[in-house]
C-alpha cells in the first residue's frame, strides 16, 4: 500500500474508533506510563487534545516530557500534511471560525504547501508540526500551538557550496520560509530578524542544515531556528559565537563530549531563538542516537526510531544529571518497543512508538532542563 493510501484507509477507520484525538488518548491509556502522564497532566493533555480531530493519529504525534520536573504532565505534537483529510477539517473550521486568525494564516500555509507549484512545497514538502503547551502554559491559559517548518534534507544546508549563486538561492528559499511562518502566526515581519537568521545560516559550516524554524504565536516574536549535524563541541561554540551568544557551555560541552567519546551519540543539533537584537540567552541542545543511514531499514526489519538499544545507553547517561528524575528514565526506557497490534471496535491498527531524540536546554551556564520528544502513529492493519 502506497503511503498517500495507508494515510487515507487510516484516517477513514480512525473516525470510527473516537470522536477526537482526546478521545483515543483515553482509549490507548494502557500504552502510556503514568509516571510519564498522569491526574491533571492527563486530564489536561485529553482537553487540550479534544480540540483535534481524531485523524491526527494517521500522522505522527507524541510528547514533549520533561525529564527534569517531577510532575507527570507533558506538551503535545502533531503532524498536519497538506491534501489530506485532517487538512481538510481544519480548513472547514477555519471557515466557521471567522474571528481566529491565526487558524486561518495557518490553513492558508498548510493549502500552500499543498500546492505542488508552490515554491515552499518544495521547500518544506507538504507536513508541518504544531506543538501545544500544556506543561509550559501559564495557569489555565490555551495558547495557540507552535508551528515549524521542516526544510527537505538539502535545501538550506550549511557552507556556500559551488560558488555564490548557490547560497543565493537558499538564501531566498530561507526567506521564504521566514515569511510564511509569520504569516502563519498571523504577525508582522521583522526585517532585523528575519537579517539575524541569515546572518547565522551563512555561518553555518558544512555538513550542517536547517532542520526547522518554527514560531510561538502565544509566546513571543522570536523564530526557533535548529541546526542538525553537528559531530563535537568545538563547532557548536564556534557558531554561537559568531552569533554574539556569550554565555558559558562548560556543563554542557562536559557532557556532551561523554557521551559523543562514549559513541552513544552520534549527532547533536543546535536550538536557537532569534530576536530582532540578538540571539536568546538559552540555548537547546538535540540529541540523536540514529545510525548514520538514518532511517535505513535495519537488519531483522524495522526502523532505529522503534529500537530500544539505541537509546539505552544515553537514557543510562542522562542519569548521571543531578536534575534528571530517575523513575521518568525508567518509564522512557520501555517507550520504543515496535508495533503494538491494537483491537478496536471496528478495525485493528498497528500502533508504533520510539523516541524522536532527547534536548537538553542551557541558561546562564548550566543544563536548567532536560526533555524527551517521543512519537506515536496509528496505522491500519487489515489482512489481505
Amino acid at each position: 500500500m502506497a503511503q498517500n493510501e495507508g494515510w487515507m484507509a487510516t484516517e477513514t477507520d480512525l473516525l470510527s474508533q473516537a470522536g477526537s484525538l482526546g478521545d483515543l488518548y483515553e482509549l490507548i491509556r494502557p500504552q502510556i506510563s503514568p509516571t510519564l502522564i498522569d491526574g491533571e497532566g492527563w486530564e489536561k493533555l485529553v482537553d487540550r487534545a479534544r480540540e483535534l480531530p481524531v485523524t491526527m493519529a494517521a500522522f505522527p504525534f507524541g510528547f514533549e516530557v520533561p525529564l527534569h520536573d517531577s510532575r507527570p504532565i507533558v506538551d503535545f505534537g502533531v503532524s498536519l500534511v497538506s491534501g489530506t483529510r485532517t487538512a481538510s477539517m481544519f480548513k472547514q473550521r477555519a471557515e466557521s471560525e471567522v474571528s481566529d486568525p491565526a487558524l486561518k494564516g495557518l490553513v492558508q500555509l498548510i493549502e500552500e504547501k499543498g500546492r505542488k507549484d508552490s515554491p515552499l512545497h518544495h521547500i518544506t514538502g507538504p507536513k508541518l508540526l504544531l506543538e501545544f503547551d500544556i506543561a509550559s502554559a501559564v495557569a489555565d491559559s490555551r495558547p495557540n500551538p507552535g508551528i515549524f517548518l521542516y526544510p527537505e534534507d538539502l535545501v538550506l544546508s550549511g557552507g556556500n557550496g559551488p560558488g555564490e549563486d548557490s547560497h543565493k538561492r537558499k538564501l531566498i528559499k530561507l526567506r521564504a520560509v521566514l515569511e510564511a511562518l509569520d504569516k502563519a502566526a498571523a504577525r508582522k515581519s521583522i526585517r532585523s530578524q528575519h537579517d539575524r537568521v541569515e546572518n547565522i545560516f551563512g555561518e553555518l559550516p558544512e555538513g550542517t542544515r536547517i532542520l526547522a524554524a518554527g514560531a510561538f504565536p502565544s509566546r513571543d516574536s522570536s523564530t526557533r531556528i535548529a541546526i542538525q549535524g553537528f559531530r563535537d563541541t568545538s563547532s557548536i561554540e564556534t557558531l554561537v559565537r559568531k552569533c554574539g551568544w556569550q554565555g558559558n557551555l562548560t556543563d554542557a560541552h562536559s557532557f556532551l563530549n561523554r557521551l559523543i567519546e562514549s559513541r552513544e551519540i552520534n549527532r547533536v543539533s543546535l536550538h536557537l531563538d532569534v530576536q530582532d537584537d540578538g540571539v536568546g540567552k538559552k540555548l537547546g541542545f538535540g540529541i540523536f542516537c540514529q545510525p548514520d543511514d538514518t532511517m535505513k531499514a535495519i537488519r531483522g526489519g524495522g526502523y532505529w526510531l522503534d529500537r530500544p538499544k539505541y537509546w539505552a545507553a544515553t537514557l543510562k547517561g542522562f542519569g548521571e544529571l543531578e536534575l534528571a528524575q530517575a523513575k521518568k528514565l525508567e518509564a522512557l526506557s520501555g517507550w520504543s518497543s515496535g508495533p503494538c497490534l491494537l483491537y478496536g471496535s471496528k478495525n485493528s491498527f498497528l500502533l508504533l512508538r520510539g523516541i524522536h531524540h532527547l534536548k537538553m536546554a542551557v541558561d546562564n551556564g548550566r543544563i536548567s532542563q532536560i526533555k524527551a520528544y517521543v512519537f506515536m502513529t496509528f496505522c491500519t492493519y487489515r489482512k489481505t
